[in-house]
């Protein structure tokens, strides 16, 4: 599974702390699931939900669990 978060955070030239305040998300968390490290962190597929949505793509397309970024 490939996490796509960091690299499309980066192609819209936004940072950790952008991300995290346009979401609402913990900065922490964010820096978790960018490393591959959301296992364990409460309401995670919400997270990724949110982030999806934010970053414009689909949930599965951001997890790496598919190929097709059209939302």
């Amino acid at each position: 599974m490939q996490n796509r978060l960091k690299k499309l955070r980066l192609e819209k030239r936004l940072t950790l702390a952008d991300v995290q305040v346009k979401t609402d998300i913990d900065f922490k968390i964010l820096e978790n699931f960018e490393k591959g490290l959301e296992n364990g962190i409460p309401n995670s597929l919400a997270i990724w939900q949110k982030l999806a949505n934010f970053l414009e793509v689909p949930v599965e397309y951001l997890m790496g669990l598919n190929d097709d970024s059209r939302h």
